[in-house]
């Protein structure tokens, strides 16, 4: 995902509080939409454009082929609170063609599904 250029007009919140990345994000969405292009890289050739090697830059640019827009809305509410508490984030969850590759996203599937755990023991 990469945030198009009218994102970056944000009203600046001050980064010494603990929560100011929310504070910006509800400040930019009660006045305007987010909006990101959704971007695909293709692989070419597996011998340079590793999977298992994190390390290597792939030769293609990335491609966007959608456009994510998060509308107008206020969100920060004890309502959306108590929902997001209840979500779980996991780019497993789709057709096993679309899902991730790599070591590192084996890495990240354990962690997000321990956290997803942690937080609804709470």
């Amino acid at each position: 995902m990469v945030p198009r250029s009218e994102n970056l007009a944000v009203q600046r919140t001050s980064p010494d509080t603990p929560d100011f990345l929310r504070a910006a994000l509800a400040a930019h969405l009660s006045a305007r939409p987010a909006t990101f292009d959704f971007c695909v890289q293709s692989q070419h050739d597996p011998v340079s454009d590793p999977v298992e090697d994190p390390t290597v830059t792939w030769g293609e640019a990335a491609v966007p082929v959608a456009v994510l827009t998060l509308p107008v809305q206020e969100f920060d509410t004890a309502e959306r609170e108590a929902l997001a508490d209840a979500l779980a984030f996991s780019l497993w969850h789709a057709p096993a063609e679309h899902r991730p590759l790599g070591g590192i996203n084996r890495g990240r599937k354990a962690v997000y599904e321990m956290s997803a755990t942690a937080r609804r023991s709470k």
